[in-house]
C-alpha cells in the first residue's frame, strides 16, 4: 500500500512537470512566432554585410544603427517586440538611419561584437560611415527613450 502511494505521488509529480514543460515550450513557440512576424513587419534592417552597409551609408550620408542581440536574450526579444515594432520607432529610424540587426550567436555578429567591445545584450551602436563609434546603448530602452537617443545622435552629427 505504501509503495502504491509513492508510485501515485511520483506519477502526479511527473505529470505536473510534463504539463509545465509542455506549456513553456508552447509559450516559447508563441514568442518565436511573434518575433518572426516582427521580422516581416518591423523596422527595415539592412540584410547585406557590414561592409555593404558602410558603402550605403557613405552614399546616402547615413548613420548606421546596429542592434546586437542574441537568440537566448529575453530583453532582446522584449526590445524587438515592444520597441522595434512600434510605428513611431519604425518611422523615425527607417527615415533617419541605416538599421542593422546582428545576432552575436553567429558570424558576422560575433566578430563585429568583438570589434566594438559589445559584451552585454541588447546593445545598440550608432556608427558613422567610416565605422567610427558615435554612441552606445546597453540594455532595454522604451519607445520614447529610444527615439530620444536617435534624436540626440542626429543633433550631434549635424
Amino acid at each position: 500500500m505504501k509503495n502504491k502511494k509513492i508510485i501515485y505521488s511520483l506519477m502526479i509529480i511527473i505529470s505536473a512537470a510534463l504539463i509545465w514543460f509542455g506549456y513553456n515550450l508552447y509559450d516559447q513557440d508563441k514568442d518565436l512566432q511573434a518575433i518572426k512576424i516582427l521580422d516581416e513587419s518591423g523596422m527595415n534592417f539592412h540584410k547585406g554585410t557590414f561592409s555593404e552597409a558602410l558603402d550605403k551609408a557613405k552614399n546616402n550620408h547615413n548613420i548606421i544603427m546596429i542592434n546586437f542581440y542574441s537568440s537566448w536574450c529575453n530583453v532582446c526579444r522584449k526590445m524587438k517586440k515592444d520597441v522595434f515594432s512600434n510605428p513611431k520607432v519604425k518611422a523615425f529610424y527607417n527615415h533617419n538611419f541605416l538599421n542593422m540587426a546582428l545576432n552575436i550567436d553567429k558570424e558576422p555578429g560575433l566578430s563585429l561584437a568583438k570589434k566594438f567591445d559589445v559584451d552585454a545584450y541588447p546593445t545598440i551602436l550608432f556608427v558613422d560611415e567610416d565605422s567610427k563609434l558615435i554612441h552606445k546603448i546597453v540594455g532595454f530602452k522604451d519607445v520614447d527613450s529610444f527615439i530620444q537617443s536617435g534624436q540626440k545622435i542626429l543633433a550631434i552629427k549635424k
